[in-house]
């Protein structure tokens, strides 16, 4: 349906006509086929041409429809192990996907939510909210309006104020503290503008009016959904914060108490580090219930992607993207013509009408590529003259084998890859949107991390690439780029037949039995993409968002060898 256009419904009529010829005079211009075969092609025909005619005027959507798979491996007569992906019992779509994350299991279960906080935590909660209500109403029939106008320092009382409020709060004990009324101007909307998942692409690029914030989107609220907006007003606060709706049905996705899903959001806390947060965890499900049940469009998007190489994750996010209609820029470190013709096949299975695919050869591990690339994207001259809405920065290089006596020029490679150029990437980015005055709408960065901090060993400086992007959720605090960049991590858990994990897919069924998830390149590809949602870009613009996508695997130590039996 995503295809749908005029040419394509010109040929459908073309054969509902020769179809209905057939069945009004009773001869089929083929002897082995029946008449009644003509008919049947023309109900179904009918149909599908009426469907394709009412998608020609809808956006295109990402709606996967594979079936979800499980790990299975036998030992066959022959004495070779057999590995195979079996259709998983009681989830045959999406949906049902979906509630298993939810549900959880045993080893997920065992971490149960954070525990309660004590009284004087809720003391200290009750006394923020009054001390903030208090402020706001200071300012009489025009309160504070955060993020901009008033003076600056009332602004920096207001941060503060609702800094200490969020961590205070501490939403991964779930508390019901009671709140005091939200001022009338606050609930009204009067915190931040329009959210840039929620804009309007136009022909040229343009969002909502100009993107120099001159039209609709006015510099009156750059800043605001941004980093000058605290991050004390952070939904998972339980703050009064306009424009978060939770999508679908959340009362079909609550979670039941001291229950983990496979799939989480963590929040900050002072003490606990990022800790699950039971609130921001339902938005997110809820999210994924929605795109599988009816689908998310990236129309107007779009996405720069690196490390989308065949049977990778990121491959099968480019197709996620593509199929909702965005625009993308994929890299590509092999340029040939053996690269080029795969993506234009996954162009030609995937790209709904209106999206486009543009491959560049790029070496991540290069400054000046890292430069050039960006003011391709950006230069409306010489380049694409495009701004872009998600930065998804997969490019990778495995360091097997590498243990502290080893490292060499190679890890340091991969290290400059996988850290020091995605940062160079980014701040390149967050120049080229300042400059032009792109404050309004930033750019959602998808961070690859891992739960791998040196655990598994003998992989060079892989965990401290990973470590090091953990950075950025502190720096979007303190520096000053969050008004351009906003921070999505993912931590991937175990996903079955990538490049890095297809050696181990034969011990993933034995992982499962005790109790964690792993995952098919198109399930974590989902996920990934359910973290582009309007509703975790929202979140992302009061906060840094981390997402758990481990599947309880983190809740298992050392699995090699606390459970040698699986690897036998």
């Amino acid at each position: 349906m995503n295809r749908s256009d005029l040419p394509l419904l010109e040929m459908f009529d073309y054969y509902m006509n020769a179809a209905r010829l057939v069945s009004e005079t009773r001869v089929s211009p083929n002897p082995t086929i029946p008449v009644a075969n003509y008919e049947i092609a023309l109900q179904l025909g009918t149909m599908l041409a009426d469907n394709c005619r009412q998608a020609q005027h809808m956006l295109p959507r990402f709606k996967d429809v594979a079936v979800p798979t499980a790990p299975s491996t036998e030992l066959g007569a022959d004495g070779q192990i057999k590995y195979s992906e079996i259709v998983r019992p009681g989830v045959r779509k999406l949906e049902n996907y979906v509630l298993e994350m939810l549900r959880g299991g045993r080893a997920s279960a065992s971490a149960a939510a954070a525990p309660a906080a004590n009284l004087e935590v809720i003391v200290n909660a009750r006394k923020s909210i009054r001390r903030l209500q208090r402020l706001l109403l200071s300012s009489g029939p025009s309160p504070v309006r955060i993020g901009f106008g008033g003076d600056r320092r009332h602004q920096t009382r207001v941060r503060l104020m609702l800094d200490d409020l969020y961590r205070s709060l501490n939403i991964g004990n779930g508390n019901n503290i009671p709140r005091p009324p939200v001022h009338p101007a606050i609930s009204a909307g009067a915190v931040g503008p329009l959210p840039a998942s929620d804009q309007i692409v136009g022909k040229n690029g343009s969002k909502n009016g100009s993107k120099n914030g001159t039209k609709n989107g006015s510099k009156a609220g750059s800043k605001a959904g941004s980093k000058k907006t605290s991050p004390g007003a952070s939904p998972s606060a339980q703050t009064k914060l306009p424009n978060l709706k939770v999508p679908g049905d959340a009362s079909a996705l609550q979670q039941q108490e001291h229950q983990q899903p496979y799939l989480y959001l963590r929040t900050a806390t002072d003490h606990s580090g990022w800790v699950y947060d039971r609130t921001t965890t339902n938005i997110y499900l809820d999210a994924l219930s929605t795109m599988a049940r009816d689908g998310l469009s990236f129309a107007g998007k779009t996405a720069l992607l690196t490390g989308a190489g065949k049977g990778s994750i990121g491959a099968e996010v480019l197709r996620g993207l593509l199929a909702g209609g965005a625009h993308v820029i994929v890299t590509t470190s092999s340029f040939s013509l053996k690269t080029t013709e795969y993506y234009r096949g996954v162009y030609e299975r995937s790209g709904a009408r209106g999206a486009a695919l543009i491959v560049v050869p790029f070496n991540q591990a290069s400054v000046e590529d890292t430069k050039a690339l960006v003011d391709y994207i950006y230069d409306p001259r010489g380049g694409l003259g495009w701004d872009l809405d998600f930065i998804v920065p997969f490019a990778a290089m495995p360091e097997n084998g590498r243990e502290m006596s080893d490292i060499d020029s190679k890890s340091e490679l991969a290290h400059r890859l996988m850290l020091t150029n995605v940062l160079r990437l980014l701040g390149a980015i967050k120049t080229q949107k300042e400059s032009r005055n792109f404050d309004t709408r930033p750019a959602q960065v998808l961070l690859p991390l891992s739960p791998n901090h040196g655990v598994f060993g003998g992989d060079g400086l892989y965990g401290e690439s990973k470590a090091g992007l953990e950075t950025l959720f502190n720096r979007w605090h303190s520096e000053s780029w969050g008004a351009y960049i906003t921070i999505v991590g993912s931590v991937i858990g175990w996903t079955r037949g990538t490049g890095l994990m297809s050696a181990n897919n034969i011990v993933a069924e034995g992982l499962e039995k005790l109790g964690v998830r792993t995952f098919s390149t198109q399930e974590m590809a989902f996920n990934l993409l359910g973290l582009m949602h309007p509703a975790i870009a929202r979140l992302a613009q009061y906060s840094p968002v981390w997402a758990d996508l481990n599947g309880g695997l983190d809740k298992i130590a050392n699995v090699k060898r606390s459970h040698p039996a699986i690897y036998l």
